[in-house]
């Protein structure tokens, strides 16, 4: 399991964006490897200057 986190300021608005991952091995054999892999974590765009 993995835990990383993003933090940024744009002029009055700020944002804490998580994300959490993680990697499950199912099984191994001599040629193969069969593993699972997530991610999940919040995204933020900072609005557009409409000058």
């Amino acid at each position: 399991m993995q835990f990383a986190a993003n933090y940024e300021l744009h002029d009055e608005i700020d944002s804490f964006d998580p994300k959490f991952s993680g990697r499950w091995q199912l099984s191994a054999g001599e040629d193969h490897v069969l593993s699972f892999r997530t991610s999940v974590q919040t995204t933020f765009r900072a609005p557009r200057s409409t000058i």
